[in-house]
């Protein structure tokens, strides 16, 4: 006997509702009448009246669609008693379905979705509709449609997929854990502007832990004196912060943990730090537009060419002021 281990992220829950509710909008919104077809009047009434889905019905249409994808784990464990495996194989879904529940009131009280249905005044005598919030029909409010059609899901990984994904290199230490999680947070609900500016605090984050490396790195006191002279002379600008780092880095091999790394310094993360950085400042400006695909494309900048090659450079400091 077996039970199955299902579970699915919150984010990937999130983008699965995003993408039926955008697939479904005409069932979720009161439609215009038709004037070219036959008895419009009763028509639009009808198709105000079904308007909307009940709650558990449109838990269960997002649940049936993330069993057949591949975006749940599932996990087979066996068991010897078969009152335990009826009692997992009940559980895991219904924890799912509490997920989707949840991200279903986050969009309500994001104002995505409204709880409430329109119920005829007089049936069969006029076409008069009331608000009627007992029923526990879910609907997208005009603002909910707009946001449909407006912006497009983030990636299907989590908070703990980017940080998994990190750790592949080294652990992420709390600080920097801390403006990812948000970041992410705020890229899952289109906040794109906060999270490209805590995008930039993360790698200014990365970037001191370097400088730091770096300075301890320097054998030479004389030549150490000299880089931490740059250093306070770039004072807090970031820029100038990260040229004379990467300067220091390409100039002296010895910093390096291979000679190909000048070349990873020179073109890979200097590129991907300043793009980084100049975003963070620009979404700081309320009049630039801020687009999710190119934030999530800079999280991934991040992920792949700013995190591994600072950290391996770290680790190699490591190695050389070891006792």
């Amino acid at each position: 006997m077996i039970y199955t281990k299902l579970e699915v992220s919150p984010q990937v829950v999130h983008d699965v509702l995003l993408s039926y509710l955008r697939e479904n909008s005409n069932s979720f919104v009161i439609p215009p009448p038709i004037s070219n077809q036959i008895a419009p009047d009763r028509h639009w009434f009808e198709a105000t009246r079904e308007a909307g889905k009940p709650l558990n019905e449109l838990i269960d249409a997002v649940f049936n669609q993330l069993t057949v994808s591949d975006m749940l784990t599932r996990e087979e464990v066996p068991v010897d008693d078969s009152t335990v495996m009826n009692a997992y194989n009940a559980y895991f879904p219904l924890q799912i379905k509490k997920i989707i529940l949840e991200e279903i009131l986050e969009l309500i009280r994001f104002g995505v979705l409204f709880q409430g249905k329109y119920q005829p005044k007089a049936p069969n005598q006029n076409f008069d509709f009331s608000f009627d919030f007992t029923h526990g029909t879910v609907m997208l409010t005009e603002f909910g449609v707009k946001f449909l059609a407006d912006e497009q899901s983030p990636p299907h990984y989590s908070t703990k997929q980017f940080l998994e994904r990190l750790s592949q290199y080294s652990e992420p230490d709390e600080e920097l854990k801390t403006y990812l999680s948000e970041g992410l947070t705020c890229l899952r609900h289109h906040l794109n502007r906060a999270a490209a500016i805590l995008l930039r605090l993360a790698a200014e984050h990365m970037l001191q832990q370097l400088i730091q490396s770096t300075e301890k790195a320097i054998s030479q006191k004389a030549e150490r004196e000299k880089f931490i002279s740059y250093i306070r002379k770039a004072g807090i600008r970031i820029e100038e912060r990260a040229e004379v780092i990467f300067r220091k880095l390409e100039a002296s091999s010895a910093l390096l943990p291979s000679s190909g790394y000048c070349d990873e310094v020179a073109n890979r993360l200097r590129a991907s730090f300043h793009s980084i950085r100049t975003l963070g400042g620009k979404a700081s400006h309320t009049s630039a537009k801020i687009q999710m695909e190119e934030v999530i494309d800079h999280y991934s900048l991040f992920a792949s060419s700013v995190y591994p090659i600072i950290v391996k450079i770290i680790e190699y400091h490591a190695t050389l002021v070891a006792p």
